[in-house]
């Protein structure tokens, strides 16, 4: 299955958001046990439920003061993070119930099987699992969002610009599998208007400079942002990504827990992704909805700022052995310094 799979992305040129667009799908919809120490990667909430209690108390912050709370997850993993979000605010009945329903954005089969497997305690929850974000806008006006996407946008497919003779052409995957250029360029008025939420211009580039844009990012942001404006409440984005342009490639591949030095190699074996441009969605934001409140924060600020310090204090409370206490400080220097200037946290909420 893997090699027809192969052949048929190789069998002619592909522009480079069509190409992870394709490898992304049949990785997460063909290959098994993708998240664990013995899969391909793992994420914070799989490697430290301090993180996902952290997470949990900006979700409580929300959702203790609004009502009929529809709590949101895109792309929820093995539904690990949603599942401990749940648990923790269940020790207080009063923002318990106050969630109406809970959806979750997936598109694999085997990962809702997972997803579905994990929360089957949370019995008393009503979960709602769909494909596509905009199916949300037919939530009641009545309604309030609190959503997270953790780890979800550095899969969303990018396209990049490379600048070769003081003009720019787009990047592509080539029939024998290298990234090549389109020999037509593209002229610098469409070329700033493909810069609008990036904050520079095609000026500020120097020779095989790369531009990466994720429109399709962009459009899940509008729709959050819209539904925000439209029902109030809050998202939370977390990934690993910049502020500032790094005018290169960001791609990489990641297979068995190695980055490997070509993203090419593995096809649809390895994880591939992108870094996230938090800049340009600040500034999106900024630009078309001016009246949402952002914060824009290292993972190790979002998790000083929700208390990490003090579930870290009262996880090694409940510690009994030196091992454990061991592992507690293993995990929170994995998530708060090995993964904390990296990965971003973006708030978004109401004024």
């Amino acid at each position: 299955m893997i090699e027809s799979f192969r052949m048929k992305i190789i069998k002619e040129n592909l522009p480079l958001d069509v190409f992870l667009s394709l490898t992304s799908e049949y990785f997460y919809k063909n290959r098994a046990n993708i998240i664990s120490k013995s899969g391909d990667f793992i994420t914070a909430p799989e490697a430290s439920q301090m993180f996902c209690h952290a997470v949990s108390v900006w979700a409580y912050q929300h959702i203790i003061k609004s009502t009929n709370v529809v709590l949101v997850e895109l792309g929820p993993g093995y539904g690990t993070l949603i599942s401990e979000i749940l648990q923790f605010l269940k020790k207080d009945p009063q923002c318990i119930t106050k969630i109406k329903e809970v959806f979750l954005v997936e598109t694999s089969p085997q990962m809702i099987l997972k997803q579905q497997d994990t929360l089957k305690k949370h019995c008393d929850i009503k979960f709602n699992w769909i494909q596509n974000i905009d199916e949300l806008e037919k939530l009641s006006s009545e309604d309030n969002i609190v959503l997270i996407a953790n780890e979800f946008f550095d899969a969303i497919p990018i396209k990049q610009f490379i600048k070769i003779n003081q003009h720019f052409h787009e990047i592509f995957i080539s029939k024998n599998s290298t990234l090549s250029y389109d020999n037509h360029y593209i002229n610098d008025d469409m070329m700033e208007k493909i810069m609008q939420y990036s904050q520079l211009n095609p000026n500020d580039f120097d020779e095989k400079d790369i531009y990466e844009l994720s429109t399709a990012s962009l459009s899940i942001l509008n729709i959050i942002c819209s539904l925000l404006k439209k029902h109030s409440g809050g998202a939370l984005i977390i990934d690993y990504g910049y502020i500032q342009l790094k005018k290169n490639n960001t791609i990489q591949a990641i297979f068995q827990h190695q980055i490997l030095d070509d993203f090419m190699s593995h096809l649809g074996e390895a994880d591939i992704s992108a870094q996230v441009d938090f800049g340009s969605m600040l500034h999106f934001i900024n630009l078309n909805y001016p009246k949402l409140m952002c914060d824009l924060l290292t993972q190790k600020d979002f998790l000083d700022k929700h208390h990490i310090k003090e579930i870290v204090e009262t996880a090694k409370q409940h510690a009994k052995t030196a091992a454990e206490i061991h592992s507690i400080n293993f995990e929170f220097s994995k998530i708060s310094e090995d993964m904390g200037c990296i990965f971003k946290a973006l708030e978004i909420h109401c004024a």
